[in-house]
């Protein structure tokens, strides 16, 4: 079967064999299929076949928030489950859980692991968020953002992140490249939970969860589902090939009057190198503004104002060499006034 799916620069391109159905957003009048340009592997193949990315370049992967969960393609991204090898734990609550795993978060699994259970990374990666600071813990929603945690960037604008580690339990440091399989702390009593547990989901540049399937041991595919009850046991298999940092998707800012976007990454930001940043803006505005704003939201901490050209496009150089390392929000916005406002930026994060 093949399909016409949206290239990462919005040309047309053909998607080999796909396995299931194909779940479908609308951006305006854009239809973004959720799953584009991988194989299914072999039914011989003794592993799930490596997927290719066409170097790197990021797609804004979307799900249609009705689509049944067990129905929804899952990403093209090779998992194993993020436990020690022949651990052996319940999924507490799976894909739209009843407490917690609904709306843009319903595609997520959380396992029942004792504090001090190692996490695992499921995939190869860069490292764009590593937070340990976090030491209580409660049911309500405004615990969410107190969590401990680590997410990985796999490339192509696909993350992984793993939450509610234990205070100092995390391993690994903002940057740094990790393999399928090393250990990224430990999980501990962190975030909005009723007990231990350890949260793992696949989200898009905007955080929002993606479906997903695990590697699974007995059938040697990456067909593994668990659902809500089931027992899972951790299982590794060959390693993994190494993707990430991924590129901002051309089309993540168009809410914001901004398109083609191209130079900038999607989290993971060096006050080391300069970015040559280029786009599309919709007609009517004078500038195309870079806003990089505290990880809560707020008055923006660094700002750059790039002048739109007679043709409607803006290129420009983002330097970050005086930004203090930590984790922020960013976004790039269509403008015509001294101000530029946004409603909600783009989880990111600022490395030396």
């Amino acid at each position: 079967m093949h399909v016409t799916a949206l290239g990462a620069r919005g040309s047309a391109r053909r998607a080999p064999r796909i396995a299931s159905s194909i779940a479908r957003s609308i951006i305006g009048a854009l239809a973004v299929i959720t799953v584009t340009a991988y194989d299914t592997p072999a039914a011989d193949s003794p592993y799930c076949e490596a997927w290719r990315h066409n170097g790197g370049e990021a797609q804004l992967w979307l799900v249609d928030a009705e689509i049944p969960a067990e129905d929804a393609m899952p990403v093209p991204l090779r998992l194993n489950l993020p436990l020690p090898e022949g651990l052996v734990a319940e999924v507490a609550q799976g894909t739209d859980g009843p407490f917690t795993h609904q709306g843009a978060q319903r595609f997520a699994w959380d396992f029942d692991v004792p504090v001090g259970t190692p996490v695992i990374a499921a995939a190869s990666g860069v490292v764009v968020s590593a937070v340990s600071g976090y030491d209580d813990w409660g049911p309500e929603p405004s615990w969410r953002d107190g969590a401990n945690r680590v997410v990985i960037d796999h490339g192509a604008g696909l993350f992984s992140a793993y939450v509610h580690l234990g205070e100092d339990q995390v391993y690994v440091a903002r940057g740094d490249r990790v393999e399928a399989g090393q250990t990224l702390g430990t999980t501990g009593l962190s975030g909005q939970m009723t007990g231990p547990h350890l949260h793992f989901h696949v989200e898009n540049a905007w955080s929002d969860t993606l479906p997903a399937r695990f590697f699974s041991p007995t059938t040697l595919t990456c067909e593994l589902f668990p659902l809500g009850g089931d027992l899972v046991t951790g299982a590794l298999s060959e390693p993994f090939d190494d993707h990430g940092p991924s590129q901002a998707p051309p089309e993540i800012f168009t809410d914001f009057g901004i398109s083609d976007l191209t130079g900038a990454p999607a989290r993971l930001f060096s006050t080391r190198r300069k970015y040559t940043v280029a786009g599309a803006v919709t007609a009517g505005f004078t500038d195309a503004v870079f806003l990089l704003l505290p990880e809560g939201g707020g008055r923006a901490v660094f700002a750059r104002r790039w002048p739109v050209g007679p043709d409607g496009h803006f290129r420009g150089t983002l330097d970050l060499k005086d930004v203090p390392p930590g984790e922020y929000g960013w976004a790039v916005v269509a403008s015509s006034d001294e101000s530029a406002t946004v409603a909600r930026s783009v989880r990111c994060v600022v490395v030396r």
